[in-house]
């Protein structure tokens, strides 16, 4: 970033690039606490994959906010624009901390995908939500499929998950266990409710084996 001159004072923005170690741990605290006296940064989130493993919207929000710090920008780095689930995971992640925070504006960085990716994403998905901060997505069940053959070596799983109205399922592929999440109220993912509530792990479950076997179906209609 250049600096900006303004009379006899020099202001320059710092940017933060969060790139998240295997471990999966980065201490937002520590970070920000380098920063001082800088007020102002920009976030830049490297990578999709370690956004939505290792990423608690709520966790960054707080920390910035504890350390008084301004953030006008957020970049989206990396942007799987093919992958229409993953970019939409890591765009309201990062929507949900660009509005707490009161950022002026996100900007996405494509590496995968082309300029129709772009348009339709942003046309007929993004603007609604970012013209209407009450909208929401025109569907009430959302779907992910990641199948690994063995782990990601920032930590990822392999996994399908689905999430419908507050609730979120996750079926983990390499031991066969579930973990259900009411994201509403447990942003963070932290209290595994399956065991608490059967009868809804099993709708959600079954709704996502349903939709894994019309996934199998379109793949093999496509050969």
């Amino acid at each position: 970033m250049g600096p900006a001159d303004s009379g006899d004072v020099i202001y320059m923005r710092i940017c933060i690039r969060a790139q998240y170690p295997a471990t999966g741990q980065y201490d937002w605290w520590e970070a920000l606490k380098a920063l001082h006296p800088v007020t102002d940064i920009e976030l830049a989130f490297h990578s999709p994959d370690s956004f939505v493993s290792f990423v608690n919207p709520g966790e960054v929000i707080l920390a910035i906010k504890t350390q008084g710090l301004s953030v006008p920008t957020i970049h989206m780095a990396h942007a799987n624009l093919s992958n229409l689930s993953l970019f939409m995971r890591v765009f309201t992640g990062t929507l949900k901390i660009a509005q707490a925070l009161h950022c002026t504006e996100i900007i996405v960085h494509p590496s995968y995908g082309s300029a129709p990716d772009l348009d339709a994403i942003f046309d007929g998905i993004l603007l609604p939500l970012l013209e209407d901060p009450s909208a929401s997505l025109a569907r009430d069940t959302l779907y992910w499929h990641y199948p690994l053959a063995k782990p990601h070596f920032l930590g990822g799983r392999s996994c399908g998950a689905i999430r419908k109205g507050n609730w979120k399922l996750l079926e983990f592929f390499d031991d066969g266990h579930v973990e259900l999440y009411n994201v509403k109220d447990d942003i963070g993912e932290k209290n595994n409710l399956a065991d608490k509530m059967p009868r809804k792990t099993r709708e959600l479950h079954g709704l996502l084996q349903q939709w894994h076997k019309w996934l199998e179906n379109a793949n093999a209609r496509c050969l």
